[in-house]
């Protein structure tokens, strides 16, 4: 789905309905509707980071330039998750949004035979009308082209680069996503991803071998931090009586953040004042004079001293 033009409007009620049960333990994030990056320090050791990517996605009616968000344009978003990213370089990253970047659902553009031969238990699960090359037309276009809510749609892949591509650089980030009605744990050029979305619904996940863990029953994932530093990914489901038997534990090991150089910047000093030249490229000899004309080429070239506005002493800001 391109989004609803009143989905904006639809997730306005949610917050204000959630921030008005006034229950500490719950809470709304990004807050106020923005797109986020909202940083959530969880501990000293793991930060949680948490972005509406249904916001890139969404071409309609959102939060944008004069929203009072502090990041109102894609460009903004990223510079902010890039500050975030710098600054928890020691801690367990934890990434939170809705759409994965990495998937091996529906949603990454694999589909079983099932729904190639009888498509429309897509909108019934009974009815059970076999169309075995018909049926396939739709399962096949979306997988190659996909819509806008696939990874393989352009606007979709430009947000899982664009956002990836900085999370990256941190040395420990797991990604956590929804949207797929199953399980999985996936390693990728050695970065985890998670996508847990099995709350209530299944859908079938192909096989590859990129995933550590896969399961289309209802369930959830943790990600739990000992004392001692190690970080243990663990599967369960909701079919069984008990949580106390997992279906799968991961140990990624334990953050060891002491070959970690911290990012240092050099604050330039900065004079006062300065002497330049408006438009320098006006300067000419007699004969380009003769030739052009002088065309205000003696205010163009003149040098003029200005002040210099350093932000850091001024404390300019929109919250002034």
């Amino acid at each position: 789905m391109q989004g609803r033009q009143n989905g904006y409007r639809q997730v306005l009620n949610q917050y204000r309905y959630i921030t008005g049960l006034q229950n500490p333990n719950v809470k709304y994030v990004p807050s106020d509707v923005c797109p986020g990056p909202e940083e959530i320090a969880i501990s000293d050791k793991i930060t949680l980071v948490v972005i509406d990517s249904q916001w890139w996605l969404h071409k309609v009616d959102k939060p944008g330039v004069g929203s009072g968000c502090d990041a109102n344009t894609e460009a903004e978003l990223l510079s902010v998750l890039q500050e975030i990213v710098d600054r928890n370089e020691d801690k367990l990253l934890l990434f939170a949004a809705h759409h994965p970047f990495v998937t091996f659902g529906r949603h990454g553009g694999y589909y079983n035979l099932k729904q190639h031969i009888f498509p429309f238990t897509e909108l019934n699960p009974k009815l059970y009308i076999p169309l075995p090359v018909l049926g396939s037309i739709y399962p096949i276009a979306r997988g190659v082209f996909g819509n806008i809510q696939d990874t393989k749609h352009p606007v979709y892949k430009n947000f899982s680069r664009a956002v990836d591509s900085i999370l990256s650089r941190h040395p420990y980030c797991i990604r956590v996503a929804g949207h797929e009605h199953n399980l999985q744990f996936i390693e990728q050029n050695d970065h985890y991803y998670i996508v847990s979305g099995a709350g209530s619904k299944e859908s079938d996940i192909t096989s590859d071998d990129d995933l550590l863990f896969s399961s289309i029953k209802t369930g959830f994932a943790t990600i739990d931090m000992v004392n001692n530093g190690n970080v243990y990914v663990k599967f369960y489901s909701s079919e069984n009586d008990t949580v106390d038997k997992p279906l799968y534990v991961k140990s990624l090991g334990p953050i060891d953040s002491s070959h970690i150089k911290k990012t240092s910047y050099k604050v330039p000093v900065l004079p006062d004042s300065v002497v330049v030249v408006p438009a320098k490229y006006y300067q000419a000899r007699k004969f380009k004079k003769w030739l052009l004309g002088n065309n205000y080429r003696d205010e163009w070239t003149t040098p003029v001293k200005v002040k210099v506005l350093d932000l850091g002493k001024e404390k300019g800001s929109t919250l002034q």
